[in-house]
This record gives C-alpha cells, structure tokens and sequence, in this order.
C-alpha cells in the first residue's frame, strides 16, 4: 500500500504477501474497504 500526501506524493509504503493480506490491512488500519480501492 502507499500512503499518498494531499498532492499525491508519496509519505510511506508497506509491503503484504498478497492483495487480500493488504485490503485487510487497510480496513483496519484507516477504515478503506475492498470496495472503496482504487488499484492502479
């Protein structure tokens, strides 16, 4: 996942074994469901 600044920049990364392992991540780290990704 990438952690992007209001401009888009990014502040951070983290790295996750699978696509499922980093939607869970997000969910419970800053509330984004799988539904609400934008995968690029």
């Amino acid at each position: 996942m990438l952690y992007l600044d209001k401009f888009g920049e990014e502040q951070a990364d983290t790295y996750h074994e699978t696509l499922e392992d980093a939607f869970g991540q997000a969910e419970f780290e800053i509330g984004v469901k799988k539904d609400e990704w934008l995968i690029a």
